[in-house]
């Protein structure tokens, strides 16, 4: 078996002054290579049955692979014994490196159950590559504390995010600052996540609610990004794609 040595890489480039959030044109995919994935032993790794209108979608963890024949990866158990795949058919899995999305489907070789349940899946004959472009923003909701100046503690809402920037909403119009920082916190594949980043206000607007409530909306730039920030920011995009592909902006 065979596994990369390379790190995924995730980039970030400075976001636009307009800060725009319409949806635009899914970008083509384009022919890509496994190795273009760099995936790694214990990766998680998005797949989708097609079972029942919608199918099924789940996380399988990548085992390792054998070049031009088989790729194993394991697969909730739930998956298994409720009967949702079995030998001979076809699945759809997904990967997010950097700022590339991959997709390609293959047939389930085999089903083993020692010593554990894995799947041997065919080796990928045809893997589709999208380019995400720098100001991509996935629409969030996440809770969201602001430091502007001497203002501190103000609570509000991350609306949309990447991995160069956000647009956050809160309930206190900022003075003339151009800096803030912004701390977060979820769960991601039940890892708990906690993000402290700085930023760069490059846009404004105030919208009122059916309540008579002004919210100030700003996009920012996140500045002075750390490592562990980029991957944090990456693998958040990563799920919201996969989970959300409709939340795209």
């Amino acid at each position: 078996m065979e596994t990369p040595s390379t790190e995924p890489q995730i980039s970030a480039e400075p976001i636009s002054a307009s800060d725009a959030t319409a949806s635009r044109p899914a970008p083509a995919p384009v022919p890509a290579t496994f190795a273009e994935m760099h995936l790694k032993v214990g990766d998680k790794i998005p797949i989708e049955i097609p079972r029942g209108a919608k199918g099924e979608r789940t996380l399988g963890k990548v085992i390792g692979w054998v070049e031009g024949s088989s790729f194993l990866i394991t697969l909730p158990q739930r998956i298994i014994m409720a009967g949702l795949l079995k030998d001979g058919e076809h699945v759809l899995l997904r990967a997010f490196t950097g700022r590339s999305a991959f997709a390609f489907s293959t047939t389930v070789l085999k089903i083993e159950h020692y010593p554990f349940t894995y799947l041997h899946l065919r080796f990928p004959e045809k893997i589709e590559a999208v380019t995400v472009r720098g100001s991509f923003r996935h629409g969030v909701r996440l809770p969201a504390t602001i430091t502007a100046g001497d203002k501190t503690g103000i609570t509000g809402a991350i609306l949309n995010i990447g991995t160069a920037g956000a647009r956050i909403s809160i309930t206190e119009a900022l003075a003339d600052e151009s800096s803030l920082q912004l701390a977060t916190r979820f769960e991601l594949q039940d890892v708990p996540v906690v993000l402290e980043l700085s930023a760069l206000v490059r846009s404004s607007k105030s919208t009122t609610d059916a309540q008579g409530v002004t919210h100030y909306e700003y996009g920012v730039e996140f500045t002075g990004l750390q490592p562990s920030d980029h991957m944090a920011l990456g693998n958040l995009l990563w799920y919201q794609m996969y989970m959300y592909p409709e939340g795209v902006a």
